[in-house]
């Protein structure tokens, strides 16, 4: 453990990225199987220096502890969407004491809730929130109510409930968010034929959700999103695509090829003002 800053044996590496989930002594690192501390050391060396990626190759990496993205200019990126998966075990280290977050797995702020990150965020990932989801119900996988110009693009959902039993995937109010090339499919959901808030927009502006196809909803939760782009959407099964029972200012907010493949059902189902 050459930088100090873990208490996870790992033959010596730099952050623990190559440490086997579980290990107690040297010697026990997997192809590669991670506790989050690694992954969270890695960020936080980088933002602290200024910025930078922390790059994870094709695997799975398991997170006990939350993941806070708490810097600016930092962002984890793996190798590929589908090969390179966070898996979010349970119960989690909650380590911080500024509320939501202690219950979100990954969360925009720090442990305080008082980091307002600007130019974070995740790509290319799976994130399989199968053990999370059906031993917390009430988790948001994502929870990105801190910070500005987040963004999490080639993301794919493992794992997720239906509304009775949530996880929400994205829970978002940031401003300059993008959402970009997500996919949950139904194939890959704990219970069969749910119909989860895969998408939760609760506010912000400038956002930008785009090419997305799900099975689920996404929910604005009444609170609209001004000057923003919702394009190339498509959501099986009972979905709706719907701003809620509120009205507010949608002025510039543009909606684009969205389709909906069920019967009976709205792709846009509200109270849409404009200025």
């Amino acid at each position: 453990m050459s930088n100090g800053l873990s208490n996870t044996p790992n033959d010596g590496a730099d952050f623990g990225p190559d440490t086997l989930y579980g290990a107690t002594a040297p010697g026990q690192y997997g192809p590669p199987y991670s506790h989050t501390s690694g992954i969270q050391e890695a960020y936080n060396y980088l933002g602290r220096m200024g910025g930078g990626v922390v790059f994870l190759k094709s695997g799975t990496y398991y997170l006990k502890d939350i993941l806070y993205l708490q810097y600016s200019d930092t962002k984890i990126v793996g190798e590929d969407m589908s090969s390179t998966v966070l898996h979010l075990a349970y119960p989690f280290n909650a380590l911080g004491s500024g509320g939501f977050q202690n219950a979100n797995p990954i969360v925009t702020t720090d442990p305080t809730g008082s980091a307002q990150p600007e130019y974070t965020g995740l790509e290319n990932l799976t994130i399989d929130a199968s053990e999370a989801g059906q031993q917390a119900a009430g988790i948001s996988v994502i929870f990105a109510f801190w910070g500005s110009h987040i963004t999490f693009r080639n993301i794919r959902l493992v794992g997720l409930n239906g509304q009775s039993v949530n996880p929400v995937g994205f829970n978002c109010n940031a401003d300059y968010l993008t959402l970009e090339h997500i996919r949950a499919y139904q194939s890959d959901y704990v219970a069969p034929g749910a119909s989860p808030d895969v998408i939760a927009i609760a506010g912000g502006s400038y956002v930008t959700v785009r090419d997305v196809y799900i099975d689920g909803l996404i929910e604005f939760d009444g609170s609209p999103t001004p000057n923003s782009v919702y394009e190339d959407i498509t959501l099986i099964g009972d979905n709706l695509l719907f701003d809620g029972s509120g009205s507010g200012d949608w002025g510039y907010t543009i909606f684009k090829n969205i389709r909906v493949l069920a019967g009976n059902f709205y792709a846009i189902n509200g109270f849409l003002q404009t200025r």
